[in-house]
């Protein structure tokens, strides 16, 4: 919650809005939403964690799939 606060506070936004946004795809959507609204919410990036097994490492990665409207708006901190 502390890093929800502190990203809030440096991007001039209220903690509620922040906490919203980072759960945004972890929250399911109501079931009446339209399906122009459900086709929008749930495109976006993918994450993944493959545990380590035997002498293997853990595999975790990450894509980014958002809008072109983000392109050059958004940075990796």
């Amino acid at each position: 919650m502390r890093e929800i606060e502190g990203i809030a506070a440096g991007a001039g936004q209220n903690f509620e809005l922040m906490f919203l946004w980072n759960c945004a795809q972890d929250l399911p959507l109501s079931d009446n939403v339209s399906p122009t609204t459900k086709a929008v919410a749930t495109m976006g990036c993918t994450s993944l964690l493959i545990p380590a097994e035997d002498d293997g490492p853990a595999i975790l990665a990450h894509n980014e799939d958002g809008e072109a409207e983000y392109l050059g708006a958004c940075l990796w901190v």
